[in-house]
């Protein structure tokens, strides 16, 4: 999949790169998104962090499976990460 991460050879520190799809731990779900946002925290981060570090904490998208005693697959929900 493709990711923005940090990267101290573009411009503004910053670039598309092709990256492992995530696999949710114990406890965590997935969720397909369909919208993030960089915050004012993290455009101050890429300055420190390193290389492969990824922004866009702020999230809207759809579950990828049901929680149980809750949402179902494809229920729309926003987050942090």
């Amino acid at each position: 999949m493709r990711a923005l991460v940090a990267d101290s050879s573009a411009p503004n520190r910053i670039a598309f790169h092709e990256v492992p799809e995530p696999v949710a731990a114990t406890g965590e779900v997935e969720v397909a998104v369909r919208a993030f946002s960089i915050n004012r925290g993290e455009l101050g981060l890429l300055r420190r962090k390193p290389d492969g570090w990824r922004p866009g904490w702020d999230f809207a998208g759809n579950l990828h499976a049901d929680i149980e005693g809750g949402l179902k697959a494809g229920s729309r929900v926003v987050g942090i990460r």
